[in-house]
C-alpha cells in the first residue's frame, strides 16, 4: 500500500496538483473496471470536467457508480444530467432534520490496481480544480486481501446504510429529473442567480445554505444520529 497526501491545487514542490487531474488521469490508464463515488454536492461545473472521462471508462467495459447528496440546495439536475449520459448509475440520498450526506469517497478498483480518495473534494469545479482541499489517496493491491477489505470498506458501508434506510435513498433516472426539481430534491442551475465568476458552485456552500432546502416538497424520514457532546 502506498499513501499520498494531496494538498490541492499544490504539490509540495509548488506545482498544479489537483483531484480532478488525477481521476482523469487514473479513469483515462485502462487499469480499473470498478469506478465508485460518494459525495455530498456535484455540481455542472465538476461533472461536465469530469464526465468525458467517466464515459470514456463506461464504454472501454467499466461501470461506474455515483452515490450524491440530494434536497441539500446545492446538487444539481443537470450534474446528474452530465452523469447518466455518460453511462453512470446514480443514486440520491435526501436527508432530513438538519443532517446532510457529507462523504466525499473516490474509489477505483481493477483486478490488480486500486485507488481509494477520501478528503474534502466535493463534485464541483472548485471542490476537483480549485480549492485548497485536502486528501488522502491510497494506491492499494486489490490482489491482497487485506488491501482488498480497505477498498471495500466504503462501498459496502454505503451498502449497509442504504439497506438499513431504503427510503432516503432514490435511483436518479432521466424520467425522474423533472419530478426531483419540482420537489426541491435537485436544484436547476438555470434558474439559480449567477455568480460573478458564473459558476454556479461552491458559493451556495455555506453551514446556512447548506441546511436550507427552498422550495423543497417531498418528506423523506428521518435518519437518527448520536446526540453531541453539549458545549462547553
Amino acid at each position: 500500500m502506498d499513501a499520498e497526501l494531496l494538498f490541492q491545487p499544490f504539490s509540495s514542490r509548488g506545482s498544479s496538483s489537483t483531484l480532478g487531474s488525477v481521476l482523469l488521469d487514473e479513469l483515462r490508464s485502462g487499469l480499473y473496471e470498478n469506478l465508485f463515488v460518494a459525495v455530498a454536492f456535484a455540481t455542472s461545473s465538476g461533472t461536465s470536467r469530469l464526465c468525458a472521462g467517466v464515459q470514456e471508462f463506461v464504454q472501454a467495459g467499466g461501470f461506474a457508480r455515483f452515490v450524491c447528496g440530494i434536497g441539500n440546495g446545492v446538487t444539481s439536475r443537470q450534474a446528474v444530467a452530465h452523469l447518466l449520459r455518460a453511462g453512470a448509475v446514480v443514486t440520491g440520498v435526501a436527508l432530513s432534520g438538519g443532517n446532510l450526506f457529507h462523504q466525499k469517497v473516490y474509489r477505483l478498483v481493477g483486478e490488480r490496481r486500486g485507488l481509494l480518495v477520501v478528503g474534502s473534494n466535493n463534485l464541483t469545479l472548485d471542490g476537483l480544480f480549485r480549492h485548497f482541499e485536502a486528501s488522502t489517496l491510497l494506491r492499494l493491491d486489490p490482489l491482497l486481501a487485506q488491501e482488498l477489505a480497505i477498498l471495500d470498506e466504503p462501498l459496502q458501508l454505503i451498502e449497509q446504510l442504504q439497506r438499513d434506510h431504503a427510503a432516503n435513498f432514490l435511483d436518479l433516472t432521466r424520467d425522474s429529473l423533472d419530478g426531483l426539481s419540482q420537489e426541491g430534491l435537485l436544484i436547476d442551475e438555470r434558474t439559480r442567480p449567477p455568480r460573478a465568476t458564473s459558476e454556479v458552485d461552491e458559493s451556495d456552500e455555506s453551514e446556512q445554505d447548506q441546511q436550507a432546502t427552498p422550495n423543497r416538497t417531498r418528506s423523506v424520514p428521518p435518519i437518527t444520529v448520536p446526540a453531541p457532546p453539549a458545549a462547553a
